[in-house]
C-alpha cells in the first residue's frame, strides 16, 4: 500500500513541475476536483445563529475597528458534522486592540457566556497588516479555543503556539472563507507561497503524531496534505479521504475507519502501526514537494 502511495504522489508532484501548470492537471479537470465553497445562506442553522451572535459581540466591542469576519474549517468546506466538528472563525481588525480589549473579546466569545452548539469554537483575530502581507509566522492577536468538549486555550502570543495552524487557516480563509461581514476574503488575505503552505502541512503531520492519541485525525489530515501536495487545492477531510482512496484503494479500510470515528460512530480504533506508516509515507511525499518547490 505505502509504496503505491509514494509512487502516485511522486508522479503527481513531478507532473506539476514538468508541465508548468498550477496543479499539474488540465484546468477543466481541476475545476471538477476543487470543492465548492459554502455560501452564507447554506450554513447549518446552528452555525448561522452562533456566528451571527459572535459577530454582533465583536462589533459591539470593536466598533469601527472590525474589518471582517469569516467562517473557515469544516463548515466553510461543506464538511460540518453536528456535535463532532468545531466552528472556526477568523476576524480581522484595522489595528491591534489593547490588552484590556483582547481580554473583553475572549470573555464575550467564550463558552458558556456565548453558548457553543457543537464540540468547540476556535476563534483567531488578526491585525489587517498581518494578513494583507504574506507572513510565515502565526501573526495573530488572539487565539481562542473554547466549547463544551474542547480544552480551553487562550493565547495573545503568536510565538507560543505552533505556526502551522495559522498558515493553513489563512490560506483556506483566502480560498474558501465564508464572509460574515466585511469584503471578500481574497481582498484581505494575501496569497501565501506554496512552499510555506507545504512546510506548514509537514509540521502539522509531525504535530499529529504526538497529539492525536487515536490516530484518525492524523490519517485524515495526511489525506488532505497529500492532495494539496499533488494539486494545490484545498479540500475537506472527507473530500480528501475520497480523493486518496481513489488513488490508493488498498488504504480504503483504514481511511473508512477514520471517517467513521470522525462522524462519532462506535468503531474500533485504527491500527497505530498502520497509521504511523501511512502518515510517514505522506510526510515523505510532502517533504519531496517542498524540495521541488525550492526550499
Amino acid at each position: 500500500m505505502f509504496r503505491s502511495i509514494q509512487r502516485l504522489a511522486r508522479v503527481a508532484v513531478s507532473t506539476r513541475v514538468i508541465s508548468g501548470c498550477q496543479q499539474g492537471t488540465p484546468a477543466g479537470m481541476m475545476r471538477l476536483l476543487q470543492e465548492r465553497s459554502v455560501k452564507l445562506s447554506e450554513l447549518p442553522t446552528e452555525v448561522n445563529g452562533f456566528t451571527r451572535a459572535a459577530v454582533q459581540r465583536l462589533r459591539e466591542l470593536q466598533k469601527h475597528r472590525l474589518v471582517g469576519a469569516y467562517v473557515i474549517g469544516s463548515v466553510a468546506l461543506g464538511d460540518y458534522v453536528h456535535g463532532q466538528s468545531d466552528i472556526d472563525v477568523v476576524g480581522v481588525v484595522s489595528t491591534a486592540p489593547p490588552a484590556s480589549e483582547k481580554q473583553a473579546i475572549v470573555a464575550a466569545l467564550s463558552h458558556p457566556h456565548l453558548e457553543c452548539p457543537t464540540r468547540g469554537f476556535e476563534f483567531v483575530l488578526y491585525e489587517l497588516a498581518n494578513v494583507a502581507t504574506p507572513r510565515s509566522d502565526a501573526a495573530f492577536e488572539i487565539n481562542l479555543n473554547t466549547g463544551p468538549r474542547m480544552e480551553p486555550h487562550v493565547s495573545f502570543d503568536p510565538a507560543a503556539d505552533p505556526r502551522h495552524w495559522f498558515i493553513i487557516d489563512r490560506a483556506i480563509a483566502r480560498a474558501h472563507g465564508v464572509r460574515l461581514c466585511g469584503p471578500r476574503p481574497e481582498r484581505l488575505f494575501s496569497a501565501l507561497p506554496r512552499l510555506w503552505i507545504l512546510q506548514a502541512l509537514a509540521e502539522s503531520l509531525v504535530w499529529h503524531r504526538t497529539h492525536d492519541l487515536v490516530g484518525h485525525y492524523s490519517v485524515l489530515n495526511a489525506c488532505r496534505a497529500w492532495k494539496y501536495a499533488s494539486e494545490d487545492g484545498w479540500s475537506s477531510k472527507t473530500g480528501a479521504a475520497g480523493w486518496a482512496k481513489a488513488r490508493a484503494p488498498e488504504m480504503g479500510p483504514l481511511v473508512d475507519c477514520c471517517l467513521a470515528l470522525r462522524a462519532g460512530l462506535s468503531v474500533p480504533e485504527p491500527d497505530r502501526t498502520a497509521v504511523e506508516r501511512f502518515v510517514s509515507s505522506v510526510l515523505q511525499n510532502v517533504e519531496a514537494a517542498i524540495a521541488l518547490s525550492g526550499a
